[in-house]
């Protein structure tokens, strides 16, 4: 728990290159990585070309499978904004159309559900892709058109 505030602490300090560090001495400690750290360290990596690298470690490590769903969609519960961000760049060259379930604060106290949406909708008008709100706490992307 202490690493993941303090690297947490990095990101709200802008401080990415010691929240990567203090991430990667996790795996030299007795302390193991969860998806917390890993949430935490994207989320002070965000903008940073490193971060899909952390990200595709993550995917490898099985931290990111339940955020999958089985038809072409992928639910952001319990994800940061930079890490569903990083899941949609990363699936949407695969899958052109998909499903993004943002949610609608029902299992966050903290806004994180709306932070989530407001990023992944800023990201996807930076990149002319067109998406629409498909009920509540759910999207619709296309990329194709």
């Amino acid at each position: 728990v202490s690493y993941n505030a303090a690297i947490t602490a990095c990101e709200k300090g802008v401080q990415w290159q010691r929240a990567l560090f203090l991430f990667c001495d996790l795996s030299n400690s007795h302390h193991s990585r969860d998806i917390v750290s890993y949430n935490a360290v994207l989320q002070a990596l965000h903008g940073q070309s490193i971060g899909r690298r952390v990200f595709q470690q993550g995917l490898a490590g099985g931290f990111f499978d339940r955020q999958f769903t089985q038809s072409n969609g992928l639910d952001f519960h319990g994800m940061s904004p930079a890490a569903a961000w990083l899941a949609v760049e990363r699936y949407l060259i695969m899958w052109k159309c998909c499903t993004l379930i943002i949610g609608w604060g029902k299992h966050r106290t903290d806004g994180e559900a709306s932070k989530v949406k407001q990023v992944i909708c800023d990201k996807l008008d930076e990149r002319s892709i067109k998406w629409k709100l498909a009920g509540r706490g759910r999207l619709t992307v296309d990329s194709d058109t």
